[in-house]
């Protein structure tokens, strides 16, 4: 009996690059040895999306001694197939919002601590895992008719960033 290898593969990939600007405030109030800071900053730009969808796939049939008599070799995977394969580029005007708290103390005149939050918000990304297309149909006729599946429909959603900083800082 011959075997047979079966060589399947799928990648989504995805970039998002921001391009703008920032406008924004920062203040600072001080009560003994207690400090409060605030910051405040809207970015404002274009959210360049590229998006990557590949499948390979490689069907080797070999002997008993695992010497190939035949291979064939298609671009469709599993979930990356012809009907959806390819680079997709977009972009999108945003507005991203970054807002930032700190809370200080002052143990002597040379020595700070602080803790910061802060959030990022950049809306509109596009991430690989949301670019799946889950409806696996086979349209086995030729030509095919009907629904080709699966199918390339970019997908984007809010991506937020939240930290947690601290810091002690020691003056001499």
């Amino acid at each position: 009996p011959n075997d047979l290898i079966l060589d399947l593969s799928d990648r989504f990939g995805t970039s998002n690059r921001f391009h703008g600007f920032a406008i924004g405030f920062d203040s600072m109030v001080r009560g003994g040895n207690w400090s409060f800071g605030t910051m405040f900053k809207l970015g404002m730009g274009n959210v360049e999306r590229e998006i990557d969808i590949n499948g390979f796939r490689r069907i080797t049939v070999t002997d008993q001694a695992r010497n190939p008599l035949s291979t064939s070799e298609t671009m469709d995977g599993l979930l990356a197939r012809s009907s959806n394969n390819g680079s997709y580029r977009s972009d999108r005007f945003v507005v991203s919002p970054e807002v930032a708290l700190t809370l200080g103390y002052r143990f002597s005149q040379r020595m700070d601590a602080t803790l910061t939050y802060t959030y990022l918000g950049l809306p509109s990304v596009a991430r690989a895992g949301e670019q799946l297309d889950p409806n696996l149909l086979v349209n086995l006729s030729n030509p095919p008719t009907g629904v080709v599946a699966p199918r390339f429909a970019e997908v984007n959603s809010n991506y937020s960033l939240h930290s947690l900083s601290y810091g002690i800082q020691w003056r001499f």
